[in-house]
């Protein structure tokens, strides 16, 4: 059983993050689409980042795309943590695709085999417990992103409204401590999600964004070419 939920109330615009919905888990995703939740920080000294992928129906998976040429696919049956690490030392990543055996989501929690990430009281909390590449090894510990604020507004990204993007906090606080490998530290971060109905190359040509944050503002760039050869770009800040 996934634990019990939470529950939020929903205001228009960016206000202090008691008073927006932080993000759920547990959104229908449609036959052959997607969700995921993307994080990423940078340590205060600048030596280390990671970047952090909960996904239901991986965009990245061959598997979901192989079934998806053979008609609807479940993306229950294509979901991952995927861990990227940058360090001095080198980069380590994971991404081990689960069946729905092997997943549970609810409005606060997703459990993607031994690993989660699940939203208690007013921050993010992931539990990581994976086999990293390139070389195999354990990658365990936790990481807790704290935002400063919360965004509500989602936005459309094609003509259909098919694909959907949030930003949810484009400033946090993120903490790091993970056993295996061993890192320690703190930083700023970034929180989003995006969700479509149908995959992302049923509508989309290309696309690609770029964020930067300095004294508590944030600001977004947002590139799109559709497959209808219009492009769809915005500025956020």
């Amino acid at each position: 059983m996934c634990p019990d939920t939470l529950s939020g109330r929903s205001l228009p615009g960016s206000v202090p993050r008691a008073a927006v919905d932080p993000p759920r888990f547990d959104r229908p995703v449609a036959p052959s689409g997607y969700a995921w939740w993307y994080l990423d920080a940078l340590s205060d000294d600048g030596s280390d980042a990671l970047t952090v992928i909960a996904f239901v129906g991986s965009v990245f998976s061959p598997w979901y795309a192989r079934a998806r040429r053979h008609g609807m696919a479940n993306p229950m049956d294509h979901c991952a943590l995927n861990v990227a690490l940058y360090r001095p030392r080198g980069r380590v990543w994971s991404f081990t695709e689960r069946q729905r055996q092997k997943v549970c989501r609810d409005e606060a929690h997703f459990q993607i085999g031994p690993s989660s990430v699940a939203w208690n009281k007013d921050a993010l909390e992931i539990r990581i417990d994976e086999v990293a590449a390139p070389l195999p090894r354990r990658m365990r510990g936790r990481i807790r992103l704290t935002p400063e604020n919360l965004n509500s507004r989602a936005f459309i990204l094609d003509s259909q409204g098919m694909h959907r993007w949030r930003p949810i906090a484009i400033d946090a606080r993120v903490d790091v401590d993970l056993d295996e490998p061993s890192m320690r530290w703190s930083g700023r971060g970034y929180l989003d999600t995006n969700d479509g109905d149908r995959p992302l190359e049923a509508d989309f040509i290309r696309w690609d964004w770029s964020r930067g944050s300095a004294a508590g503002r944030g600001a977004i760039l947002y590139d799109a070419v559709r497959r209808d050869g219009t492009r769809h770009g915005f500025a956020l800040e």
